[in-house]
């Protein structure tokens, strides 16, 4: 499949694509975006933790080999309940909408001024979202941009991303917005190869994760 691939159609969200909208969403943003910021802060963060960890462990006499074990499994543990805790602080505050499958619905499904785009194949399977959300009048920001497991790496993203942005364009706006974060490599690849230019970066949690946020001028593109 290429990226210009006639056989997608594209459209606006309905309440019935929410289970498989919701569920890729759900992969991109808490397994495979969490899973890459856990292994970014074992590489990062492990070793001190781990040295601390030991040093306790041999100072009340465990033998190295059971120090090593012990240390390293204390490691992951804390690292896997911060990033559980911060996976779920994110899903009930700043994406409140993947609580649940009805809550994506009331969200994408209001009437209002925010939207959500879904692109499908030729017999109707939903393989890929995009969403925007309104800034003010000339601004809008980039959201929920997800692909199926199985249909990513094959143009089909960067296809829907063309469609939402002349629907943007449409509707008045004249920039367009978005973040992401230093795991999301393919993102980032996605944006600046669409003409998204980086305008901040700022990190969060002393390092743990650091956010690029992206701008594009519709009246340019």
């Amino acid at each position: 499949m290429s990226k210009e691939d006639t056989s997608l159609r594209f459209r606006q969200f309905e309440a019935d694509d929410a289970p498989v909208v919701y569920s890729f969403c759900l992969q991109l943003i808490f397994k495979q975006s969490c899973w890459q910021l856990r292994k970014k802060t074992m590489l990062n963060r492990g070793w001190m933790i781990s040295a601390v960890t030991a040093s306790v462990l041999l100072a009340i006499g465990l033998s190295w080999p059971v120090t090593l074990i012990t240390s390293l499994l204390c490691t992951y543990l804390l690292i896997w309940i911060s990033h559980t805790a911060y996976s779920y602080y994110l899903r009930h505050n700043r994406y409140q909408d993947l609580c649940s499958t009805a809550a994506f619905v009331a969200r994408w499904c209001s009437g209002g001024q925010d939207r959500l785009f879904v692109a499908t194949l030729e017999d109707g399977t939903v393989i890929a979202s995009s969403g925007i959300v309104h800034q003010d009048i000339d601004t809008c920001e980039l959201v929920r941009v997800a692909t199926e497991e199985s249909y990513q790496r094959k143009g089909v993203g960067r296809a829907l991303m063309k469609y939402v942005l002349r629907q943007s364009t449409s509707f008045g706006y004249k920039t367009v917005v978005l973040k992401t974060s230093d795991v999301q490599t393919e993102a980032q690849r996605l944006y600046e190869t669409s003409g998204f230019s980086l305008s901040k970066i700022y990190t969060v949690g002393r390092g743990i994760m650091t956010v690029y946020y992206y701008k594009l001028n519709l009246t340019d593109h």
